[in-house]
């Protein structure tokens, strides 16, 4: 996907999700969006394609290091969402289940 065609971005995740019934959409490389489209097109495009994957009952991740992102965009994505710690991410160990 061309990093400058950000409405590409909110076609192709809205179509993911419809298709899916909700699904998870995951981010990352947001330092390479922003380089190319500058923070406050990034912003905008990832609060329309936050809405989208809402509407349709999915799930959104924004991957981003904020020691090497736009420190901006990093506050402007702890104001609008939800953060997950490092323990979230911690990987599944042998035994793990998921919930029912």
């Amino acid at each position: 996907m061309d990093p400058k065609r950000l409405a590409d971005l909110r076609a192709a995740a809205a179509a993911f999700v419809q298709e899916d019934g909700g699904g998870l959409v995951v981010l990352d490389c947001l330092e390479y969006l922003v380089l190319h489209n500058g923070p406050d097109r990034v912003a905008r495009a990832l609060a329309d394609v936050h809405d989208e994957i809402a509407m349709r009952g999915g799930t959104f991740v924004v991957l981003v290091d904020p020691r090497s992102a736009n420190p901006r965009l990093v506050a402007w994505l702890a104001r609008e969402f939800d953060s997950l710690s490092p323990t979230d991410l911690s990987p599944a160990r042998a035994g793990d289940v998921l919930p029912a």
